[in-house]
């Protein structure tokens, strides 16, 4: 191999020499440039095309060459269709083929001129597979060996012998052909009069036998092997079942994780799937709600819930307030949340989250598609509750917090009462946002869910959102004077604390 190498090195020395470059020097700075591009030629070619050796390859590959024997295998492997199977085919001269699709009625067929499009491609690939196979039967000088399994060859020979009869294999048949190996069959039940082929049947229990004269199973019998298996040692069985009956010292730590996140315990002690945030419906909403307050149902309920998410920890809150306070009206009573402004306070509002929206999606903060989900009168009654304006107070003086993540440790046996009371647990969540007034903290999460009572709510996010407070109440050292739920379903603030 090292020789050889070598030789190949002197081939790219010469092959260097021929080009308008000349010299030692630069045929090294060639290779230095070589080895900084990390350029591989890889190893020399040590087999030859005589050598004495056994040669695998794909029948692309073997185009041109020839060998004395030559096996053909895998010849009962189906043709890949699936091309002219999709619901949208593209040919070069017939252009494009769409199925028939009726949203209303609920069902597709396949059209005119996809049927053209697939037929065309149908006999453009078996023209090809034709094409395959010639240069397969072609590769052997002295002998071709051909090898594909079927489930029962005499079955398979005698059907296609009675779909050809004595009539040559025309187009039709061709094309309806799955594989070579069911080529091969017409071809063979056509010249049935002529020995086309040395054909050897192999049954699956001989496939491993040493003597051409025994089955596997009757020298399974002969050599004793079967009543082995069956009589397995007492002391042999005892070791196996010792390893087999084996159970892990510790099992009341199964569960215990270093690390979880606030939802999975939420989702734990409610027993729920993982997605808590869905939507649901109830018959008697599907009798009573007009269409068209139902629209939310058409896209997954954390899909929603995320996008209204992101939106809230997008929006400028400092900004919106600053509109307000610039108001004539809002001015003279300095405080922009009088009932009395409700007008002016509804109409800017309105005008600032267009503009903010605006904003949003020229600086690709979302995309337009999650925008589209957002409902605009559900976020306007956000912004007149109390809570919103508290919030947009508090961003002016740079005291809002909005998706804050953080990692805490706490007891496991807060987890679950099985764990030992050394053991400790990390668990992180995000925090939708928080505020601070007065030194004090008030801690609130928007939830998208569609229920059919507040207190559900509560029960659902109680845990989630106290694993919240204390967290909060640790990184802050202050005190969480305040939790609220925010629901969008019912566009009201759930108080907890």
């Amino acid at each position: 191999r090292r020789r050889a190498n070598l030789r190949m090195l002197v081939e790219k020395a010469i092959a260097y020499e021929n080009t308008s470059y000349k010299g030692l020097f630069h045929f090294v700075r060639y290779i230095d440039e070589l080895q900084k591009y990390d350029v591989d030629f890889g190893e020399a070619d040590m087999v030859g095309e005589n050598e004495d050796v056994v040669r695998i390859m794909s029948i692309h590959k073997s185009k041109g060459l020839e060998f004395p024997v030559c096996f053909v295998s895998g010849l009962a492997k189906r043709f890949n269709r699936r091309d002219i199977n999709g619901s949208l085919l593209l040919h070069t001269d017939l252009g494009i083929g769409l199925e028939y699709r009726n949203y209303h009625e609920k069902f597709r067929r396949t059209t005119i001129k996809q049927q053209w499009i697939a037929r065309q491609q149908l006999v453009d690939s078996m023209g090809e597979e034709l094409r395959v196979l010639y240069v397969a039967l072609t590769r052997a000088k002295e002998k071709c060996i051909l090898t594909g399994t079927v489930s029962d060859y005499k079955k398979k020979k005698k059907k296609c012998e009675q779909i050809v009869g004595n009539e040559i294999v025309d187009g039709q048949l061709i094309l309806e052909s799955t594989s070579y190996l069911k080529l091969l069959f017409y071809v063979m039940a056509v010249r049935k009069e002529e020995k086309l082929f040395d054909v050897f049947v192999v049954h699956e229990d001989e496939l491993m036998l040493n003597r051409a004269d025994e089955t596997i199973r009757e020298r399974l019998k002969r050599d004793g092997f079967l009543q082995m298996i069956q009589a397995v040692p007492d002391d042999r069985s005892a070791a196996l079942m010792e390893k087999t009956a084996y159970e892990y010292p510790h099992k009341e730590l199964e569960g215990l994780y270093n690390k979880t996140s606030v939802s999975e315990l939420k989702h734990a002690a409610l027993h729920e799937d993982e997605q808590t945030e869905v939507i649901f419906d109830t018959e008697q909403e599907k009798q009573v709600v007009p269409e068209f307050m139902k629209e939310e149902t058409k896209v997954a309920g954390s899909t929603r819930g995320s996008a209204y998410h992101r939106f809230m920890e997008l929006l400028d809150f400092a900004e919106l307030a600053a509109e307000y306070r610039n108001d004539d009206a809002c001015e003279k009573e300095k405080d922009y949340t009088h009932r009395d402004y409700t007008d002016i306070f509804y109409e800017k509002l309105k005008y600032n989250l267009i503009k903010q929206k605006k904003r949003i999606l020229s600086e690709k903060l979302m995309p337009e598609r999650d925008i589209k989900l957002l409902d605009e009168r559900k976020i306007i009654a956000f912004f007149e509750s109390r809570l919103a304006k508290k919030m947009m107070e508090a961003d002016e003086k740079h005291l809002l917090f909005k998706e804050q993540p953080f990692v805490m440790e706490i007891p496991a046996k807060r987890v679950n009462e099985k764990f030992p009371e050394e053991e400790t647990m990390l668990i992180q969540g995000i925090i939708d946002a928080y505020y601070e007034e007065d030194g004090r903290i008030y801690l609130m999460d928007y939830k998208t869910d569609r229920v059919s009572e507040k207190e559900e709510l509560v029960r659902r996010y109680k845990l989630q959102l106290d694993y919240y407070k204390e967290a909060l109440e640790r990184i802050t050292g202050k005190e969480v004077a305040g939790v609220y739920i925010y629901s969008f379903h019912f566009s009201e603030v759930v108080e907890l604390i």
